[in-house]
């Protein structure tokens, strides 16, 4: 993603890519808008979160495509399922 658009590297923090706490933080938030899909008024704390630190980036609609694009699509593969294992990512 940041090959193809290096101008995202100024809006992420880059310490969190590398560590890998950007990518938990995005399949903890996932997961809880799954456990939570019939109790919106759980999420909303978080959405609140989320839309403000999006709005004081400027961020903006064509963006979200850039980051929900393809490789995103691959955000599960290093979810570790099965017991012990089970909602860990790495």
């Amino acid at each position: 993603m940041f090959t193809h658009n290096p101008e995202l590297k100024e809006i992420f923090n880059m310490s969190n890519q590398r560590n890998g706490d950007q990518r938990e933080a995005l399949f903890n938030a996932i997961a809880a808008y799954a456990s939570n899909i019939e109790n919106l008024a759980a999420l909303l704390p978080a959405v609140e979160k989320i839309a403000q630190k999006h709005t004081s980036f400027q961020i903006q609609p064509e963006q979200y495509n850039i980051v929900g694009g393809p490789p995103a699509g691959n955000a599960g593969r290093d979810v570790q399922p099965g017991p012990g294992g089970a909602g860990r990512v790495g």
